[in-house]
């Protein structure tokens, strides 16, 4: 699916999970379609944006959401982007860490949709200077009266 669009910038990811394992890794391109498949460290991502959630103060990495109810960030979306928690766990001796769900009847995709959308951010590293001087370009442009085209006569014919 993706292989066609990777020049519109759509690249195919995978979760995994599990310490140690970087946010964002290299793109492979070991598979039948030879794609770029990004592995994304999902439990590193929940930190960041666990972290990133409990930011009180308007800055880098705080998380703006809108108030409109239109946009359905609502009391289940809250619900679910908090769904999960970090337990330490001893496997063989050794300290491990693991996410798991706080209650059972909770879903969990709004944060699953964070932690991909923060991939997908951090995969095409956008120039964020020159967006924010693009769009208050074009919002100046559409607040100007649009000029008005006198219509041009089509010549249809003429004559022999």
């Amino acid at each position: 699916f993706t292989k066609p669009r990777e020049i519109r910038r759509i690249f195919s990811i995978k979760g995994k999970g599990g310490t140690g394992i970087p946010f964002v890794g290299k793109a492979t391109r070991n598979n039948r379609e030879r794609a770029a498949l990004f592995s994304l460290g999902v439990d590193e991502g929940k930190e960041t944006i666990y972290a990133r959630l409990q930011k009180q103060f308007v800055g880098q990495g705080y998380c703006h959401f809108p108030i409109e109810d239109d946009r359905n960030y609502n009391q289940d979306y809250f619900e679910g982007l908090c769904s999960e928690k970090r337990i330490e766990k001893y496997v063989k001796g050794k300290k491990t860490y693991q996410w798991v769900k706080i209650k059972s009847g909770i879903r969990n995709e709004p944060l699953d949709l964070r932690n991909y959308a923060t991939a997908a951010l951090e995969i095409l590293n956008p120039d964020m200077e020159y967006l924010s001087k693009h769009k208050q370009k074009i919002s100046a442009e559409t607040t100007k009266k649009p000029k008005v085209k006198k219509k041009k006569r089509r010549v249809i014919s003429k004559g022999i």
